[in-house]
């Protein structure tokens, strides 16, 4: 949707929809080139001088695209419409300015109609249509204006003008063309006055007629010749990219390994050959198509999933792009609002093609977190600030992170973390993390809760000879401020002391209360689930073997933050919604547990989660092994007899649900890390 205010945007979008509304079923390329001639008349009265017809390519076929769909008098309506003053000030509208600042939302909103089904009666059977973000289905998305330019500032900032003669730019998924514009902008903005020659690939044709036209009007005041070669084409389709690029920049598709076509699964897989992990998005194999086309020196300035960061299918790519690349800069924007229709996390990458002998010396990190408005307070921010040579932090807010760290594209993970958090992982790098003392396992996946959990009523209404094939349930609502609040029994036939149930008949015959109320009414959904056959499909999807033996454990939910761990003290739980904790130490007693499970309720274990996982739209952290194994965890075997008592006396109030000193606690927790309290604050 466009917006809603009075904008040029608004009014531009409208012009649009009522050339639009001329034109025939099939006729998308007539109407958006109409639409685009009525923007260059507007132009040229304006400003009778400008030269656009010089540089676009379309520009006869525009004009006549536009006569032909309104004829003279409708040109005119709609050209009066465009530049209409404003009711409040009388300003009129300037077109340069709205082709220059806009246009990305302008043709996005464009791009979604002109892929949309066209709609010529209201209310006729059959031509009805809820019409969506069409450019969805194909992963692509319009960049915001502030990205693109924060974006363009960071890699152009890597080259050395100085000496330039000829800047190659290439983008591979141009939509509109806004990276190129914005770059041609700004390298006159920074004097350059030698040839641009710039090259962008699309797939939708209605796209590359957009960047077409925007790159004419940034021809028009552009101090250096540009060569402009926009091509129509899939960026995947197996033929070779441009080389001798200078600058490749690109929002390439975000598009997850099951949402691709077999097709294009071929194309990602082949792309990657040896780099292919598991399930990689679309996006990464641009990455690597574009490391091919750079010369050295030449940089790579990408919008990517964040999961590109440190997820574990792009890891070999990361290690690819460490061997021959320094990672200049890398963001994460956590507020999922950065592009419109989008449910993930956007993030920012520039690296730059090393040349022989070069060393890499600091990565510039930035981080915001999912409040409204943190992404854009951050990237307004990093315009600010050159990057140091050195290791300092350039501002920390509570939002936003702005800060350099040696070079780390060699690190694991690429993903900065708030300043704190990354400051507190730093001086507790060389103690134990949680790896250390503990195998950290997903819990049981039943498949279909509502056939294989009951709550309390439902449980004791069944006989005692079945109660016997029932454990207490950890499910999300059970951890509670460190207390076990247990109310859930999941089946769960597996011990020692328990009959095996081999066939639907046994089943039946030792559970027939439960199978006849749960079991076989949930049947056919049973049935449905993965890897399940008619000869098991009462069993739990996965039962997780870890839990047949009863033993003490710390347990968590699937996502929270400091209280959402608790101890299981007798070992009876079966974790379905959540982790358990299994010591790796024998000698870890339940003291140990419970002093341990008091320091992870404690306010440093959210900076901590910050400094290891990822954040969600709730505000609660990923608790899941990939994450929580690399935090940092109290050595309690090494720590003071007083200071384990009392932090274990805190996990026993916990345990219990009694009153306990949540600053106490927090000074305890700081002193059994070895923390000054400045740091940890």
């Amino acid at each position: 949707q466009a917006p809603r205010e009075r904008s040029v945007v608004t009014r531009a979008v409208s012009t649009y929809r009522a050339v639009r509304a001329r034109a025939k079923p099939g006729g998308d390329r007539e109407a958006l080139l109409a639409f685009m001639g009525v923007l260059a008349t507007a132009w040229k009265q304006q400003d009778a001088k400008s030269a656009l017809g010089k540089y676009w390519i379309d520009a006869d076929e525009a004009t006549a695209a536009a006569a032909d769909l309104l004829g003279t008098v409708g040109v005119d309506m709609v050209l009066a419409q465009l530049v209409k003053p404003e009711v409040a000030n009388r300003a009129v509208p300037s077109i340069q300015l709205m082709i220059r600042h806009a246009s990305g939302r302008i043709f996005q909103e464009a791009h979604y109609l002109a892929l949309a089904p066209l709609q010529q009666d209201l209310f006729f059977h059959g031509q009805v249509t809820v019409s969506g973000p069409a450019s969805k289905s194909l992963g692509a998305f319009f960049t915001p204006t502030p990205l693109v330019r924060t974006l363009v500032e960071q890699a152009l900032g890597k080259l050395n003008l100085t000496d330039a003669k000829r800047i190659h730019l290439f983008d591979p998924a141009c939509g509109s063309g806004e990276f190129l514009r914005e770059a041609v902008r700004q390298l006159g903005l920074r004097g350059f006055k030698g040839r641009i020659k710039v090259t962008g690939y699309d797939i939708s044709e209605a796209a590359c007629l957009m960047a077409q036209f925007g790159l004419a009007a940034e021809a028009c005041t552009s101090v250096a010749p540009l060569d402009v070669h926009i091509v129509h084409r899939d960026a995947l389709d197996g033929n070779p990219w441009v080389d001798d690029v200078s600058v490749c920049l690109m929002n390439p598709p975000f598009l997850a390994w099951p949402d691709m076509l077999p097709p294009q699964q071929d194309a990602v897989s082949t792309i990657l050959a040896e780099l292919h992990e598991r399930r990689p998005d679309m996006a990464m194999a641009f990455v690597r198509l574009a490391t091919d086309t750079l010369v050295p020196g030449g940089v790579i300035g990408a919008v990517l999933p964040a999961s590109f960061l440190d997820g574990s299918s792009p890891e070999k790519l990361r290690d690819f792009l460490a061997a021959n690349h320094s990672l200049e800069l890398s963001a994460r924007l956590g507020n999922q609002a950065v592009f419109t229709d989008v449910t993930v996390d956007p993030a920012l990458i520039v690296v730059q093609r090393r040349k022989p002998a070069a060393v890499s010396e600091s990565t510039l990190l930035v981080w915001a977190d999912h409040a409204q408005g943190s992404s854009d307070l951050a990237l307004r921010a990093l315009r600010r600030h050159e990057k140091p040579r050195i290791a300092v932090c350039l501002e920390d807010h509570k939002n936003f992170s702005i800060y350099t760290v040696p070079a780390m594209e060699k690190a694991d993970s690429w993903a900065p973390r708030p300043y704190q958090s990354a400051k507190v992982l730093s001086a507790l790098s060389d103690g134990p993390q949680v790896r250390t003392l503990f195998s950290v396992q997903q819990g049981t996946i039943t498949g279909l809760n509502a056939a294989f959990l009951l709550n309390e009523g439902e449980f004791n209404a069944l006989p005692k000879s079945e109660q016997r094939y029932f454990r207490p349930a950890v499910v999300n609502e059970s951890i509670k401020s460190g207390r076990l609040l247990l109310g859930a029994w999941v089946f769960y036939p597996h011990g020692n002391n328990l009959s095996p149930l081999n066939t639907e008949q046994e089943v039946e015959s030792k559970l027939e209360q439960f199978f006849n109320t749960r079991l076989r009414p949930y049947k056919d959904a049973l049935l449905r689930r993965a890897r399940i056959s008619r000869a098991n499909w009462w069993r739990l999807s996965e039962y997780r073997s870890w839990q047949v033996k009863r033993m003490p454990k710390i347990v968590s939910t699937y996502f929270g933050a400091a209280g959402s761990f608790a101890v299981d003290q007798s070992g009876d739980c079966v974790v379905v919604q959540g982790y358990g904790w299994i010591p790796k130490r024998d000698r870890l007693s339940e003291q140990h547990l419970l002093a341990i499970m008091a320091t992870l309720n404690a306010p440093l274990t959210d900076t901590m989660l910050a400094g290891v996982s990822n954040n969600l739209s709730g505000g609660q952290w990923n608790l899941s092994k990939r994450f929580v194994e690399r935090m940092p965890i109290v050595d309690v075997e090494r720590l003071p007899e007083s200071l384990l008592e009392a932090l274990s006396a805190i996990g026993e109030q916990m345990t219990a649900g009694g009153p306990w000193n949540a600053d106490r606690l927090r000074d305890l927790t700081v002193q059994a890390f070895g923390l000054s309290q400045k740091l940890s604050t």
